[in-house]
């Protein structure tokens, strides 16, 4: 995992050099609308980007050994996996199962 820590480590850097340049640019722009849109947009995709690439340092808590690490991996691999979506599928799966039941009655129908 230290290759990913590595990477999550070099786009931080990057975020917040980025930051800096884009607070510079609206300073000098004397806080132009335009600029100010530009740089809140850009900032707004790092930042969704930052989230991201937080699951990539995925086993860097519990190499901490403590509760703290291992509850910060649990809540990365929430973030990695949809559970609720699989719920959701699973759900969907059951219902499907009980209307198949429910459709099949296995004998002559006076409906036909």
């Amino acid at each position: 995992m230290l290759v990913f820590t590595e990477i999550a480590d070099w786009w931080e850097g990057k975020h917040a050099e980025t930051h800096k340049i884009l607070d510079q640019w609206v300073d000098e722009s004397h806080y132009s609308q335009g600029v100010m849109i530009a740089a809140a947009t850009t900032e707004a995709f790092m930042t969704i980007g930052a989230g991201l690439v937080d699951v990539l340092r995925l086993g860097d808590g519990a190499r901490t050994g403590t509760l703290k690490g291992v509850g910060t991996d649990a809540l990365r691999v929430v973030a990695v996996f949809p559970f609720g979506k699989a719920a959701q599928t699973i759900k969907s799966l059951r219902g499907l199962a009980r209307a198949k039941i429910i459709v099949d009655t296995g004998g002559p129908n006076c409906f036909q």
